[in-house]
């Protein structure tokens, strides 16, 4: 199977839309932004930003900065 990437570099995700990687196999990258439910799947980097209910289902999770709200 070949591997995805997703980078995303800021912007602001909201209205329930999430950023989110739907492949076992795949890399997601954040670098900054503002998100409200993120979801993840496989390895996912996030490089700072505003989170609002960051879902880690299966993977690895890097987090190298940012606020992160929980509701």
């Amino acid at each position: 199977m070949e591997n995805t990437e997703l980078v995303i570099n800021g912007g602001t995700f909201t209205d329930g839309k999430s950023a989110e990687m739907i492949d076992n196999y795949g890399k997601m990258t954040i670098n900054s932004g503002t998100f409200f439910s993120v979801w993840t799947i496989g390895e996912t980097i996030i490089n700072n930003g505003t989170f609002v209910n960051v879902f880690q289902d299966s993977g690895i999770l890097t987090i190298n900065g940012g606020t992160f709200i929980a509701k």
